[in-house]
């Protein structure tokens, strides 16, 4: 009995946690969506990607160093492989179907340069360059997670862990304004803080104590003050307005995310089973969705229709998540009924 108990609260802390990333990864959408500046984008950008983060630590699981860089590298860099290929042939391919060649020809080495890069944002080589390297788009995610779980795992085999974490986060931020490493390496250095807090999480049970009443009224009015104070915090290019703050400013809203996912699957089967739908397939969700900003480029009909229509702007914005949440479904629901997408995400 005993046994069988535990089981079940291995499942059931799972399932809330699938629901946070089923949240997580539509406010993904949603932040990609809204316009720039606006403090509803702030208040996503500032605990979304960490959420993601934290969730990753919570199931890490220390192993030897080349059986992680075997296993992960086919787990995350195949995927980014894949995406990276696509976003090539659709920017590419659009010019050549309009046989616009010099474009496609342009636009075939930028995407490739992206690609090989793995930059989140556009970024100057280093501090006063004049090249630029182009971002790859939110697949950036994939080898700042694969570097930031390596330096997690090398610094569990060290006494004091936490002090490598906070080296690694500190170098991170520091690095970052003298020169921008390739595929994402400074971004992963700095999320090794919420991949440690994940992993103690788990060996301590933090996460449990999450639906105490006192943490989330103090965690929801902390998570608008973040971004008022910080404004935007970019992970995907270390853009910290006020350095280690940014960062402490994120626990407050993945903290509201988790107690409102023990809620939900607690007291809304509907929601339960909607949020967790994404939660479970967030890999392809987040990669489809960067072929579609990269490659389709849907965001260039947002912009032109909230222009052209500006009484009706919000409408607009509304519609475009609207389109990306049901393309998102599809790409779940294809995912799983294709064996060939199975192996790749």
């Amino acid at each position: 009995m005993a046994k069988e108990a535990k089981e079940n609260k291995a499942k059931k802390r799972i399932e809330y946690i699938d629901i946070a990333k089923g949240i997580a990864i539509i406010l993904v959408i949603i932040g990609h969506t809204v316009p720039d500046g606006s403090f509803l984008k702030d208040y996503i950008y500032g605990f979304h990607m960490p959420l993601f983060f934290l969730v990753s630590g919570y199931f890490f699981k220390e192993r030897p160093v080349k059986e992680y860089v075997r296993k992960q590298g086919v787990r995350l860099m195949v995927p980014y492989a894949v995406t990276a290929v696509g976003i090539i042939a659709l920017s590419a391919g659009k010019k050549v179907l309009r046989r616009n060649w010099p474009e496609a020809i342009r636009l075939f080495k930028v995407q490739s340069l992206a690609a090989v890069y793995g930059s989140g944002m556009d970024m100057p080589l280093y501090r006063g360059s004049s090249t630029i390297i182009p971002d790859i788009g939110a697949i950036w995610f994939l080898p700042a997670i694969f570097f930031g779980l390596l330096i997690l795992n090398l610094s569990l085999k060290c006494r004091h862990s936490w002090v490598v974490v906070l080296i690694s986060a500190a170098a991170g931020m520091i690095s970052v304004h003298f020169v921008w490493l390739p595929m994402s390496i400074q971004p992963g250095m700095v999320a090794v803080v919420f991949l440690y807090t994940g992993y103690l999480s788990r060996k301590y049970q933090l996460i449990e104590k999450v639906s105490r009443v006192w943490i989330v009224l103090v965690s929801v009015p902390l998570t608008f003050v973040g971004p008022y104070i910080c404004g935007c915090t970019i992970l995907a290019s270390n853009s910290y307005r006020y350095g280690p703050v940014n960062l402490l400013f994120a626990f407050p809203g993945m903290l509201v995310i988790l107690y409102i996912s023990k809620v939900i699957e607690v007291h809304s089967p509907k929601l339960n089973g909607c949020f967790r739908f994404f939660g479970a397939d967030t890999l392809i969700i987040l990669c489809t969705h960067c072929l579609e900003m990269k490659g389709l480029t849907l965001w260039r009909v947002r912009d032109n229709l909230a222009a052209r229509y500006a009484a009706y702007a919000a409408a607009v914005y509304l519609a475009v998540i609207v389109i990306r949440v049901v393309g998102a479904a599809i790409a779940v629901f294809l995912k799983r009924r294709i064996k060939l997408l199975q192996k790749i995400f």
